[in-house]
């Protein structure tokens, strides 16, 4: 896994066309929820993903997900799918999503092996000396059965910062992390990786049976 991850992305964007993306990628534990205060606006997000592995009948893999995202502003649940693939001569993966329906997002629910159960707060950089509108994304995982709202989160969370241009210099953090695990330009060291993947399998992905 880069630090640095181009790829084309529409998580935000359906209209069904492709945008590049390029983010920079942190890793740590919030252990003062009181930090959350500091977001200028949170929104509720649960996903599911079903992934298609390359075989000799197909040209590439793919990662295929429907979220429902309920924002801090409407309580109307909006459904997005995102498609995801990537060739093995690609370094980064195409992406394009389009707006769906629940009756879509409840087919994903019954057939995923796994998903997540988040919130996503936003914390915009001001002051920073850049024509760009940037905005960090810190993503809070729900414990395990634990109901939608409630606010118990694991405490290692996922923090991103999109920009548009590869060169944007990195403004500091919105918020206090612990055995925070930042991005260089070489990507993370081996130890890091196995964190992440650690991460990812036991604090951040979720299933059905879980629910």
């Amino acid at each position: 896994m880069k630090a640095l991850r181009r790829a084309f992305s529409l998580e935000e964007q359906s209209d069904g066309l492709a945008h590049q993306e390029i983010e920079y990628v942190f890793y740590g534990r919030l252990t003062d929820l009181s930090e959350l205060h500091k977001a200028s606006r949170f929104e509720y997000q649960e996903q599911w993903e079903v992934k298609i592995p390359q075989t000799e009948q197909n040209i590439t893999s793919a990662r295929m997900r429907v979220r429902e995202t309920i924002t801090s502003i409407s309580s109307q649940p909006t459904f997005v799918h995102t498609t995801k693939t990537q060739s093995e001569d690609q370094d980064h993966p195409n992406e394009v999503s389009i707006p769906t329906t629940e009756a879509h997002f409840h087919q994903y629910q019954l057939i995923s092996n796994n998903g997540m159960i988040k919130d996503r707060y936003f914390f915009p950089v001001v002051g920073e000396g850049t024509n760009e509108e940037l905005v960090w994304e810190l993503d809070v995982y729900y414990i395990k059965g634990s109901d939608p709202f409630s606010n118990n989160y694991t405490q290692w969370c996922r923090l991103e910062l999109e920009v548009k241009n590869p060169n944007t210099p990195i403004p500091p953090l919105p918020i206090q992390l612990e055995e925070l695990i930042s991005p260089t330009k070489d990507g993370y060291t081996e130890e890091e990786n196995k964190k992440i993947s650690y991460l990812f399998e036991h604090e951040f992905l979720t299933s059905n049976k879980h629910k």
